[in-house]
């Protein structure tokens, strides 16, 4: 029956946040144990006062601060300085400029829809087809869950209870070698 309310919940367009708190309560209350209704406050709001768990908005915070502030334009520049002007070279830098993005915001939907917005005009501006340009800035943005900061890095290590400096450390390897992989 708990099933069943959470989907009527969901198909009504009631927003996830309630589903989920409307279905803990149903339950509780289908269940009849109501040491679970003194609980609930408190485990509704013990996720507030984990640490790790700040980082993440602030990711989303620094990424659209980057692009409004004009960094995501310099590090394009940069890369540009670094592969040069050759045939296919706004795909290098797309991928190069991906990496250093990664390495800043930590999320892939935010770095994707960041890049999408400065790179996929100017790919399109030099003759490059509209899906080529979205699909190397997508691949590109698909580095960010392995090369640290990563915010998937943040939330297994604060569920798992594992360091996140060391998977940090763990991740700039693979990260380097999947960045270089998309450039040969």
């Amino acid at each position: 029956m708990t099933i069943l309310v959470f989907f009527l919940l969901l198909f009504t367009a009631v927003p996830i946040a309630l589903v989920l708190a409307l279905t803990a309560m149903w339950y509780i209350q289908a269940s009849g144990n109501a040491v679970l209704f003194e609980s609930y406050p408190q485990q509704l709001f013990s996720a507030i006062e984990s640490y790790g768990l700040l980082a993440i908005p602030l990711f989303m915070l620094a990424g659209e601060l980057m692009n409004e502030g004009g960094l995501t334009r310099r590090l394009i520049a940069l890369a540009r300085i670094f592969v040069g002007g050759f045939r296919g070279g706004l795909a290098y830098i797309n991928l190069i400029a991906n990496m250093m993005m990664a390495s800043i915001i930590g999320s892939a939907a935010s770095q994707i829809a960041i890049m999408s917005r400065a790179m996929v005009p100017a790919m399109e501006q030099e003759g490059y087809p509209k899906p080529y340009s979205a699909a190397i800035t997508a691949a590109g943005g698909l580095l960010s869950p392995i090369i640290p900061p990563s915010m998937l890095f943040v939330l297994f290590g604060v569920m798992a209870q594992v360091p996140i400096a060391e998977m940090f450390l763990a991740g700039v390897l693979p990260g380097l070698v999947l960045g270089f992989t998309f450039l040969s």
